[in-house]
């Protein structure tokens, strides 16, 4: 029998959103060390606490503890 949904990774991490999250576009966050990642389109955004937040992407389903954005510069190694 075929799987009808495919099981979403869930990732953990700590960072700085670059802009909103809104759903229907992808995530722009900075992560703790300057990794820069960009999500798949985000489906839903939910708020655990005042520093964390949870959305589920096409792909993923991500805990987001937010910490102080670095500068822009420091932010420059690429994920998707």
């Amino acid at each position: 029998m075929k799987k009808l949904f495919k099981e979403k990774r869930i990732i953990n991490i700590k960072g700085a959103v670059m802009e909103p999250i809104v759903e229907g576009r992808p995530a722009f966050v900075c992560q703790e060390g300057g990794i820069f990642r960009k999500t798949s389109n985000v489906l839903t955004v939910e708020s655990i606490s005042t520093d964390e937040v949870k959305f589920e992407t096409e792909n993923s389903i991500y805990f987001l503890t937010l910490i102080s954005p670095p500068s822009p510069r420091r932010c420059i190694k690429f994920l998707s």
